[in-house]
């Protein structure tokens, strides 16, 4: 959110003296294109370092942090097995299953946001004999090492953590 909290501030900045573009101001013009995270990112974060499937580089990171780290190992030592084994299997479940923007409530509140800032770019950018705006002035995005497709800009995600 700190980004977006960004790009919807520092349009103030870059529309200083520039009254003719007032339209797109808070249009997030300081950036160009946005990444959320997908499943094949998490997969290959997790098995880069050469575990052959996303079930054993899950496993072989929870080790090494829980060696490592001693936060993540106090977290996950608590005092009853059976909370171990929750938090474990929690840890695990997330990560080989559903890490991904598909699965943050932030991540839903920035798709949003996206989609407003779009749809405040096109609106500014319409001319006569338009039926829209200029696509070509939208922020692009990315989801997944993929181009998102256009239709997917128009529906909103469900509501993440913003009132």
């Amino acid at each position: 959110m700190r980004m977006w909290t960004r790009v919807l501030c520092e349009d103030a900045i870059v529309d200083r003296g520039k009254e003719s573009q007032a339209d797109l101001k808070n249009s997030g013009r300081c950036f160009d294109a946005f990444y959320f995270l997908g499943p094949s990112d998490v997969r290959d974060f997790f098995i880069r370092p050469g575990p052959q499937t996303l079930t054993a580089g899950v496993e072989e990171y929870f080790a090494r942090r829980y060696a490592t780290d001693h936060e993540f190992m106090r977290f996950y030592s608590p005092k009853k097995q059976a909370e171990w084994e929750s938090r474990r299997r929690a840890f695990f479940v997330f990560y080989a299953i559903r890490a991904s923007a598909n699965y943050s409530l932030g991540s839903h509140d920035e798709w949003n946001i996206l989609r407003l800032l779009n749809r405040r770019r096109l609106a500014a950018s319409q001319k006569t004999g338009m039926l829209a705006g200029d696509v070509g002035e939208q922020i692009a995005g990315f989801f997944d090492g993929r181009q998102i497709d256009p239709a997917a800009f128009h529906l909103p995600a469900t509501q993440g953590y913003a009132m």
